[in-house]
């Protein structure tokens, strides 16, 4: 890479910033899709153009995009394990011990990717404390 008469870099690719400007998203959408190798970096926070002018040509739009970068690598819990360790809960605890002490038996990418997170009554309880509930109202 060179630099201009201002000291500034000169390259062919696009910053993270311009990337992301262009292409409508976030520079974290951006860096996440360097991570998941759908976009090259051709230098410190630069995206290769030629590797961004094909992903927004024949992947932008067409694939769903269903992994994040930062959490692939997570998901590593043993599904058996879990399934064992569920089982004993069930003969020792309530309902709302068993949702807790099964989302803290899954990995954080699991949990992210499922939907799965449990509220505890006490949060749902504060929540509806000064609410009145009107039979006839539908949501």
């Amino acid at each position: 890479m060179q630099t201009n008469i201002f000291g500034e870099i000169e390259t062919s690719g696009l910053t993270i910033e311009k990337a992301a400007k262009i292409a409508n998203v976030s520079t974290a959408t951006i860096r996440n899709w360097i991570k998941t190798g759908y976009l090259f970096q051709s230098g410190k926070g630069v995206v290769s153009q030629e590797s961004f002018k094909k992903f927004m040509s024949e992947v932008a739009g067409k694939e769903k995009l269903n992994a994040r970068a930062n959490k692939l690598l997570k998901d590593d819990h043993d599904h058996k394990e879990v399934s064992d360790k569920l089982s004993l809960l069930i003969e020792k605890y309530n309902g709302e011990q068993i949702g807790i002490e099964y989302e803290s038996s899954l990995a954080d990418s699991y949990r992210n990717k499922e939907g799965i997170y449990y509220t505890p009554s006490w949060v749902v309880k504060d929540m509806f404390k000064n609410m009145k509930i009107n039979p006839d109202c539908k949501f």
